[in-house]
C-alpha cells in the first residue's frame, strides 16, 4: 500500500463540479458561455470511449472479490488514471456519464464497487437502514481505502489480463477521487487520519 501511495497524485473532490474544474488544465476550455447548459454530454472530449463493464479481481489478503468498471479512450496511447470511489450505497455502475466524460478527454476511469453498495444489500431492513449502517460500521470505513490501494497495486495485472488496456495505463500518473463517502475515501488514501468512535 505504501508503495502505491508514493505513486499517487492526490486530489480531493468535494463535488463532481469541483472535479471538472480541477481537470480544466487538460484541454478543457476556460471560455464559458453562461447562456449555454454545460453537462458531461455537451462537454465531451475528442476521444472515442470504450468500456469494460466488469473487471473482477481477488484480493487474496482479505479474501475479497473487487469488481470495477473501466472507461478508457479507444485510441492507442498511454493515459493517466482516475480511480473513483463512489458515494454510500452506489456501485461501479453509478456516474456513467462522468466516467465517459473523462475518458473522452484522455483519462482511464476505474470505479470499484465498495462493500456498502446496495449490490450487497441483504434485504434485512430497508435500503435506508443499509445506508445508515455504513455511517456506523467501522469495517466499511476502513475497507474502502484498502479497496482503492488494491486497485492501484493491481494496475499491471489489469493491463495484462485485459488486452484492451494493454500498454495504455500510465502507472506514474494516478489520481484518487470520489463523491461524498468516496471523497472521504480519497482523503484517507492520500494520508488523512480518521478517528472512529462508537458514540
Amino acid at each position: 500500500i505504501m508503495e502505491a501511495l508514493k505513486r499517487i497524485t492526490f486530489v480531493r473532490l468535494a463535488t463532481l463540479a469541483a472535479f471538472i474544474i480541477i481537470f480544466s488544465s487538460n484541454g478543457f476550455s476556460a471560455d464559458i458561455d453562461v447562456s449555454k447548459e454545460y453537462t458531461a454530454k455537451t462537454m465531451k472530449g475528442n476521444y472515442s470511449v470504450q468500456e469494460i463493464k466488469t473487471i473482477s479481481l481477488e484480493d487474496k489478503a482479505r479474501n475479497k472479490i473487487i469488481e470495477m468498471r473501466v472507461y478508457f479512450p479507444q485510441k492507442k496511447g498511454i493515459y493517466p488514471v482516475i480511480i473513483f470511489s463512489h458515494g454510500n450505497t452506489h456501485s461501479k455502475d453509478s456516474y456513467p456519464e462522468v466516467g465517459r466524460f473523462f475518458a473522452s478527454h484522455g483519462y482511464i476511469w476505474i470505479q470499484p464497487t465498495h462493500s456498502d453498495s446496495l449490490v450487497f444489500w441483504d434485504k434485512k431492513g430497508s435500503k435506508r437502514d443499509w445506508a445508515m449502517k455504513s455511517m456506523w460500521d467501522t469495517d466499511r470505513w476502513t475497507s474502502r481505502p484498502k479497496d482503492v490501494s488494491f486497485v492501484i497495486d493491481s494496475l499491471e495485472n489489469i493491463s495484462q489480463k485485459y488486452p484492451e488496456l494493454k500498454s495504455k495505463i500510465d502507472k506514474t500518473k494516478i489520481v484518487v477521487a470520489g463523491h461524498s463517502f468516496g471523497a472521504n475515501t480519497a482523503q484517507l488514501v492520500g494520508g488523512a487520519k480518521q478517528i472512529l468512535t462508537k458514540n
